[in-house]
């Protein structure tokens, strides 16, 4: 990100950000793309927010059309083949949205034989006991949880702990916290401004912004801790 207009991505209304009236965005990974921009000199009023999935993400950095992914992007070997990462900025874990209703679902184990949608099959290795249900993107998940025909929906926390924000009296979060996972801010391959803006990830934990916003934006999470951050010199490029 510069002050020359480039802009950050966003999502709509996935995880911790959700879209608000006239285009706006608001969320945790909002807070924390503005407080960066801040930090390199271009204000909020000189930010462009652009919509982005898991499968368009790293295109849009590729062709320019954004200058940094602070959203939802985890840091893993394959992620880390195609961008640079600072942070990360949020460790959290795989965790289960279930239906209000379904007073019984306490644990994993009480699953067993329920239906569970999931976008990740990789997710589907949590337990061999439920009924799993591939769907193409959360928003679908989540519609087919409110549908009733799913039971539960299960995804990394950060993402079901803010649909059920948006949902309060029908989704819960079981609390189940199974596999973790750290994300970082993405940046084009190879970018050197990886270091500064972990720094200022650093910064950001210390003043206690950090802390405020996951209260305000994530009050499902706010047992989750500020993440490990590596040295400021490094980056999270793999060579």
């Amino acid at each position: 990100m510069t002050p020359d207009g480039r802009s950050p991505a966003a999502r709509s209304p996935i995880q911790s950000g959700s879209a608000g009236s006239e285009g706006s965005y608001a969320g945790f990974d909002i807070d924390v793309a503005t407080y960066v921009a801040a930090a390199l000199g271009v204000p909020e009023t000189g930010l462009t927010f652009v919509p982005v999935s898991a499968t368009t993400r790293e295109k849009a950095l590729v062709d320019g059309s954004v200058d940094l992914v602070p959203a939802a992007y985890p840091i893993t070997e394959t992620t880390e083949r195609s961008v640079t990462f600072a942070g990360p900025y949020i460790t959290t874990h795989t965790d289960l949205l279930v239906r209000s209703t379904s007073k019984d679902v306490k644990a994993v184990a009480d699953l067993e034989g329920r239906k569970v949608c999931v976008t990740d099959p990789a997710l589907m290795a949590v337990s061999d006991g439920p009924a799993w249900s591939k769907a193409d993107s959360a928003s679908d998940c989540l519609t087919q949880a409110l549908d009733g025909k799913t039971d539960t929906f299960a995804a990394n926390e950060s993402e079901p702990a803010g649909y059920a924000g948006q949902n309060p009296g029908k989704l819960r979060l079981l609390g189940a916290a199974l596999a973790p996972v750290s994300f970082g801010i993405a940046l084009p391959r190879n970018d050197v401004g990886a270091p500064r803006v972990t720094a200022i990830v650093k910064n950001m934990i210390a003043d206690g912004t950090w802390a405020k916003s996951l209260a305000r934006n994530l009050p499902q999470l706010t047992r989750t801790g500020p993440p490990p951050l590596p040295d400021s010199r490094a980056t999270w490029t793999t060579t």
